[in-house]
């Protein structure tokens, strides 16, 4: 996940041409500043609360046995998805330093699309993605063997009983499931107003074939 430029970092880049700065400048200036700072505080960041081997720590919060959960980057709203809706969502799957899953390299580079159902199993990322709102990011770490369970799977070599598969996810977006069904019945209407013409002109080009 990028990490962006800490506020007291942006705040002396800006300040470094000041001093040659005209009156007109330094207004414009601290403007900028302050639109930065308005930026950065508008969502809540969690901090990690230390290393391991080199690595931020984060206080996890429980849902479940096979699953918990922290918020990196909470940003205002209570537009949640729900079941039924589509989300975009920037996602990696990682488990001991392993890729599972990277939305980026399977989108060419673009959030991809998911659609929530049920959950499937007592761990399922679901009940983590119900609580973000567009613009949050979160970590989640999923039991694996559960996982795999749910997936009718063995465990990969390099994954052992008790291991999590780590999701770092960002939601982009969500499409309601009122406006995914508006969608279909459009699709529908327009599929049945083009099929007579499309009909016409196949008989039109295979003549032989309807005598």
């Amino acid at each position: 996940m990028q990490q962006l430029p800490e506020k007291e970092v942006i705040i002396s880049l800006l300040l470094q041409p000041v001093k040659k700065c005209t009156n007109m400048y330094l207004k414009f200036i601290f403007i900028l500043i302050t639109c930065f700072i308005s930026l950065f505080t508008a969502a809540q960041t969690t901090q990690p609360v230390g290393t391991r081997n080199g690595r931020p720590v984060y206080n996890f919060i429980t849902l479940n046995p096979k699953l918990q959960y922290v918020f990196i980057e909470d940003k205002p709203g209570n537009e949640h998805p729900r079941v039924g809706d589509d989300v975009m969502l920037r996602m990696i799957g990682i488990c001991n330093n392993r890729f599972l899953y990277s939305s980026a390299q399977l989108n060419n580079g673009k959030p991809a699309p998911f659609s929530l159902s049920q959950l499937g199993f007592k761990g399922d990322i679901l009940d983590a993605l119900v609580l973000m709102t567009p613009g949050d990011s979160i970590i989640c770490l999923v039991d694996a063997e559960a996982l795999y369970d749910h997936l009718n799977k063995k465990l990969p070599d390099f994954i052992k009983p008790g291991d999590k598969i780590q999701y770092n996810i960002r939601l982009v977006s969500i499409k309601r499931k009122e406006e995914l069904e508006k969608e279909r019945q459009e699709a529908i209407r327009k599929a049945l107003q083009e099929d007579p013409k499309t009909i016409i002109d196949t008989i039109k080009q295979n003549p032989g074939k309807n005598n």
